[in-house]
């Protein structure tokens, strides 16, 4: 990982052996630039994690410091439309690390295939604050939770 990103992560609170384990993990920590880590640590401050929260998201999700901004403008605008707020995505992201860099793509199959059962936003919201893991599973996997799926 470039030297101004490794002092600044230092500088934020990851210690030597949360740095080295994710660049054990995630090879794209090497072309990493200081604003995209600011960026996504910024990120996750604004939904409302503190700086120790913050560490230990990206420890269990390595891949969280290197998510693109496409990507979590995606999980944004698909939050946003069922009417989470922050305090709820606060909570699913500390139950489930993985939500932002999960397929916005397969989310939306899930969406789409719960609606097309005739169920609203309220229906979907609740069983995915309920339910945080379907979030990064495929659409094929994520319908096995649902009660209504047949």
């Amino acid at each position: 990982m470039p030297d101004e990103v490794y002092e600044y992560m230092k500088e934020y609170g990851f210690t030597y052996e949360d740095i080295d384990k994710m660049e054990d993990i995630n090879d794209d920590v090497f072309a990493l630039t200081l604003d995209y880590v600011k960026r996504n640590t910024s990120f996750l401050e604004d939904i409302g994690l503190n700086k120790t929260e913050v560490i230990e998201i990206m420890n269990k999700n390595p891949f969280m410091v290197t998510v693109h901004k496409n990507k979590l403008a995606s999980f944004d605008e698909i939050f946003a439309d069922l009417g989470f707020t922050k305090e709820e995505l606060k909570t699913m992201l500390l139950k489930n690390p993985n939500i932002y860099t999960a397929s916005p793509i397969e989310l939306n199959k899930t969406i789409n295939y719960i609606k097309e059962k005739g169920y609203d936003n309220k229906v979907v919201r609740n069983f995915i604050y309920n339910n945080p893991q379907v979030i990064d599973l495929y659409f094929e996997e994520a319908i096995k939770h649902l009660k209504f799926n047949q």
